[in-house]
């Protein structure tokens, strides 16, 4: 039969391995953040691009 401090020891192992996949979990959602974040200035950049190629299309057919 385990002892009280061996019980112990159990408990406080699995309280730091709990902690630590606290930890890393809330580094993963840290990073999908950015990662969302990101994506977002892509699409942003992507529509002003869109945007620029329009106004120089239209320059184009104004000239000819």
């Amino acid at each position: 039969m385990a002892t009280f401090k061996e019980l112990d020891n159990i408990y406080n192992n699995v309280n730091t391995i709990i902690d630590e996949l606290l930890f890393i979990h809330i580094k993963i959602d840290k990073k999908e953040k950015e990662k969302q974040n990101l994506h977002l200035q892509i699409c942003e950049l992507e529509k002003q691009l869109t945007n620029i190629n329009i106004l120089r299309l239209n320059k184009i057919k104004k000239l000819k």
